[in-house]
């Protein structure tokens, strides 16, 4: 008996390969948000699991977060190198791999960040980047911008009319006054001609 041509061909190819040869990866699977998201690209048992490195590396979490290793069928940080790179890191700190995730570990982590320069959190509480010296609100740009310049850990906080009163948010939009932690408006001489 004759097989058809393309018939015979296939069985050959499975055959060769044997018949616990893995499957070809299905296409329309990588393009569903688990995969391109979070690496889970591998079908296994009727859920979606990161299997391999690859798959995590060109997920959004591997850029977001430094998660870019397959393990236990998820994408884990597990080098300070995957964390560096990281959004993680430039913005929020979290450039230390601890226990699978990205953490502000170390003072290096905080001063070089975004967090740091913007709102003064530019200490590690071990894992987050925190306001811990008065000196650090005073250098951000939410002391010049909205008056938060002074420590009230673990943030930098308006705890003074005189935070207020430097601030672009005084003079630009009259919030002149220190109220719970923020410049506010309202109150006799505590508008931008109070300065003068």
């Amino acid at each position: 008996m004759r097989l058809p041509g393309a018939l015979a061909a296939g069985l050959l190819a499975w055959l060769a390969c044997g018949p616990s040869a893995p499957a070809p990866p299905d296409v329309s699977i990588r393009t569903e948000a688990p995969c391109r998201q979070e690496g889970r690209c591998t079908e296994r048992g009727g859920d979606r699991i990161a299997l391999v490195d690859a798959d995590c590396e060109a997920a959004a979490v591997c850029n977001a977060k430094g998660s870019c290793r397959a393990r236990a069928g998820r994408c884990v940080a597990l080098s300070d190198g995957d964390c560096r790179r990281s959004e993680a890191c430039r913005v929020w700190g979290a450039c230390s791999a601890e226990l699978g995730q990205c953490r502000a570990g170390s003072p290096d982590d905080c001063q070089g960040s975004a967090i740091c320069r913007i709102a003064g959190r530019c200490r590690t509480d071990g894992s987050d980047c925190v306001a811990g010296d008065a000196r650090d609100c005073q250098a951000s740009s939410a002391c010049r911008r909205a008056g938060l310049c002074s420590l009230k850990a673990p943030f930098c906080a308006a705890l003074s009319d005189a935070d207020c009163r430097g601030s672009q948010r005084c003079q630009n939009g009259g919030r002149c006054r220190a109220a719970a932690g923020f410049c506010v408006a309202g109150g006799p001489g505590s508008g931008p001609q109070a300065l003068r």
